[in-house]
């Protein structure tokens, strides 16, 4: 359990201060900025989005589970 807290409130933390990265303006810049510099790069969250799809695979194949029917 302690393992499980700290690993979500990691990915909380590294989403919430990448959080200037979907803004428009930073995607269009072109230039380094500071949101740009504050930020991971691209392939970081990439592979952060690839973990996280992993993790969410046990409960996202069973479409034939009745409790999985409930999730909204």
């Amino acid at each position: 359990p302690t393992i499980k807290n700290r690993l979500l409130s990691w990915i909380g933390k590294c989403l919430k201060n990448n959080a200037a990265r979907g803004k428009l303006w930073n995607v269009q810049a072109g230039v380094m900025s500071v949101a740009t510099l504050r930020c991971v790069s691209d392939g970081f969250m990439l592979n952060l989005g690839a973990v996280l799809l992993q993790l969410c695979q046990p409960f996202c194949t069973m479409a034939n589970d009745p409790k999985s029917l409930k999730i909204d």
